[in-house]
């Protein structure tokens, strides 16, 4: 046998797991809103500041019976608009505010 010598290989497959996923698929703009534990609201009034933008959370729409009304809210800075539906107003804007 003149063949070549097969050397059995050490490859510790251990070394190939990453921890950290850099990557964020969704592409969009994680640094702006990047404080999870914060209030939306806050971080975005916050940006609009830094960039000297007015913010603005107009009700866009509101409908249904009195007692089980829905809005739309919409959070408006520069030239982005950002709406959101909810039943309660507080939310709707917190969730444009989370949206934007």
């Amino acid at each position: 046998g003149m063949g070549p010598s097969l050397q059995p290989m050490d490859i510790t497959t251990t070394s190939l797991t990453s921890g950290t996923v850099t990557s964020c698929g969704s592409g969009f703009n994680v640094s702006m809103v990047n404080d999870l534990n914060r209030n939306p609201v806050s971080n975005l009034l916050e940006y609009c500041q830094a960039n000297k933008l007015q913010l603005e959370f107009p009700t866009i729409h509101e409908y249904g019976p009195p007692h089980q009304k829905n809005f739309i809210i919409a959070a408006t800075f520069g030239e982005y608009s950002f709406q959101a539906e909810s039943t309660n107003k507080k939310e709707a804007k917190r969730m444009a505010a989370e949206t934007a």
